[in-house]
């Protein structure tokens, strides 16, 4: 039967199971099951569902009536009756009442029926009818056995007698105790008024832990995590790493004390299994959860041999390549023009200082090119070639003198436009090492590709891959050997793995270039504990570091906020603040540049007040032009 859905959903699930002489349950039980339902399940989706032995005449008339009362005590609820091995409704946020008759008929159901506990946080309330006293260890071997499955959010009725009936529920993380499962009552159901005490029947158990351990399971790799040490006192070490500052801010707000389980090279090795059994094994054993660059899989479900959080970052993958024909600084100041027109400049420079030379042992030919004023016209030359002026009482009185003066700065002035657009365009399209721009470009070229991990499933995407190796060294190694490869090589990575190699060794900026065009992106999630119960508490703080901007901060703080080229990174590093020490050699070396200007103007002093007797001595004239 189907009523009409509302917005909000959740499920009901009621599991009847071997009630073998059992009597209809009294009024009050009802009752208390009816508040519970209504008082706290109000606009949600239900779905009644048992399982039960149907040869059974006594335990049929038991669901029957069981399920007839519930039903009648439904207020503005949908509701759905699904029988015996019938698939659970089970993909959205529910809840559930079970009713058993003994404790091995939970485990039953756990192994052989439902096979797992609540994947989606859903909330249980439990009925066992052979639990008729607040027996400690008999409810808590109840409550291990929902612990084991990461069940928190239920609680168990006991009907202690006809007009007392009781809630229990258990809290892992107390002042006092870690991972208890220790029975408390929390609520008792009022048999006059006909409800309980309180309508908070799920209290929340994961606020706080108290300082209770928590394994990690990880390994050092910056950017993600290293362990350096640590100067507060009470703590060996401290976190690096975006990822460390993330397990930093859980631990710190969740309040839980973190220990670590380093992984082994051969358990790193298994995560990029996509069977993903190495983190069942290391969840069944050593760790509660697994931090280290795991990449977030959406197909999980509930076979899985382990869960994920919400993903918190998102990370990209490119190709690194190596600069291999890097030019040498003269051959950066060349660039820009071609070799014959440079020979051709030279030539032209060397005529024109030869023809001025000659010009000078003729005065008259000399006055009528140069002007009588002119006193050196060689160093006119050279400045005018590059753009400066002279002083207009030295210019030329004559028009063929003054014509040939204008096509001079003329030719000059367009060989240094032309030479300016060149070395821009080189700046901007780094076209002095002549990187591959696309991943075209790279299989184009033949470069030898480094894969390692799980980029080395490329090798089947891109079918033009061919010259393929493997690396089995660390990303940090990986770029040092890229640097000082002899031959073209490009490295597939994560950005991230750039970005912080770029800062700390910002001297090699010129041999490593980023393939702007992105393989693909992948989102990094936590690994944990098939149906763990930390997956809602780890997600909500997960999100308060995305929304409060943390992850921002921890990324800008170790420059992966945003992409970067080599060369911005490197005058990026290169603006540090200077220390004083800096600052001091900047100033002697501005002083002595000073005394140095003030030795050559008095050497010029000296030089026009003797030259005229300096040439009479030597009798070269056009050397004192």
């Amino acid at each position: 039967m189907y009523l009409k859905w509302p917005q909000t959903f959740a499920l009901l699930t009621i599991v009847a199971k071997s009630f073998a002489n059992s009597q209809v349950a009294s009024e009050n039980l009802y009752s208390s099951l009816n508040a519970i339902v209504n008082e706290s399940l109000i606009f949600d989706r239900i779905v009644l569902y048992a399982n039960f032995n149907s040869s059974s005449h006594v335990e049929s008339l038991y669901f029957n009536d069981m399920v007839g009362r519930v039903l009648s005590g439904l207020e503005h609820l949908a509701a759905k009756v699904l029988l015996h091995r019938e698939k659970v409704i089970s993909k959205v946020q529910h809840s559930e009442l079970l009713f058993f008759s003994d404790i091995k008929w939970l485990k039953y159901f756990y192994e052989n029926v439902k096979r797992g506990g609540n994947y989606n946080l859903s909330r249980s309330v439990f009925y066992i009818s052979s639990i008729t006293t607040l027996d400690e260890m008999q409810i808590s071997s109840v409550f291990r056995i929902l612990f084991n499955l990461s069940m928190l959010n239920v609680v168990l009725v006991v009907q202690l007698a006809a007009d007392d009936i009781a809630m229990v529920t258990y809290f892992p993380f107390t002042p006092q105790s870690c991972f208890s499962v220790q029975p408390i009552v929390v609520n008792r159901f009022d048999a006059v008024q006909k409800k309980w005490q309180h309508n908070d029947f799920f209290p929340h158990k994961l606020h706080n832990f108290y300082g209770c351990s928590l394994t990690c399971a990880t390994w050092e790799d910056m950017p993600y995590l290293a362990l350096k040490s640590s100067t507060a006192v009470g703590r060996a070490y401290e976190f690096d790493g975006f990822e460390g500052k993330l397990l930093e801010f859980l631990a710190e707000n969740l309040n839980f004390t973190i220990k670590l389980y380093m992984m082994s090279e051969m358990e790193i090795a298994e995560t990029f299994n996509e069977t993903g059994l190495i983190f069942e094994e290391m969840f069944s054993t050593s760790a509660d959860f697994a931090l280290g660059g795991f990449y977030y899989k959406p197909y999980l479900n509930t076979t899985s041999p382990y869960s994920q959080t919400n993903y918190y970052y998102l990370s990209e993958t490119f190709m690194i390549s190596n600069v291999f024909n890097v030019y040498s600084t003269y051959e950066k100041i060349a660039y820009p023009l071609q070799v014959k027109l440079w020979y051709a400049i030279g030539l032209t420079l060397l005529l024109s200082s030869a023809l001025i030379m000659a010009f000078e042992c003729r005065q008259k030919l000399r006055n009528f090119l140069f002007g009588e004023s002119n006193t050196m016209p060689q160093y006119h030359l050279y400045i005018l070639a590059f753009g400066a002026n002279m002083a207009n009482n030295q210019l030329p009185r004559y028009n063929f003198s003054r014509f040939l003066l204008a096509t001079w700065m003329l030719a000059t002035l367009v060989i240094r436009s032309a030479y300016q657009s060149g070395m821009y365009e080189m700046l901007r399209d780094n076209k002095h090492s002549n990187p591959p721009q696309t991943i075209a470009e790279v299989l184009k070229q033949n470069y030898v590709v480094l894969l390692k991990g799980s980029h080395k499933s490329l090798f089947e995407i891109l079918p033009d891959m061919r010259n393929v190796r493997d690396f089995n060294g660390t990303m940090m190694e990986a770029f040092g050997q890229l640097a000082e490869a002899n031959v073209r090589t490009a490295l597939v990575t994560q950005y991230e793995y750039f970005g912080h190699y770029s800062k700390l060794n910002a001297s090699n900026w010129q041999r490593l270039h980023l393939v702007n065009e992105r393989i693909y992106q992948q989102q990094l999630a936590m690994n944990v504990r098939r149906q763990s119960y930390l997956v809602e508490e780890l997600n909500k703080w997960i999100t308060m570091a995305q929304y409060y901007g943390f992850f921002d901060r921890w990324l800008s703080e170790m420059e992966l906020d945003k992409k970067k080229t080599p060369h911005t990174i490197a005058r990026t590093v290169q603006t540090n603040i200077l220390t004083m020490n800096e600052l001091g050699a900047l100033f002697m070396i501005l002083i002595w540049l000073h005394l140095l200007a003030v030795f050559v103007f008095l050497i010029e002093v000296w030089w026009h007040k003797y030259s005229p007797r300096m040439r009479r001595i030597v009798r070269i004239p056009w050397l004192f032009v």
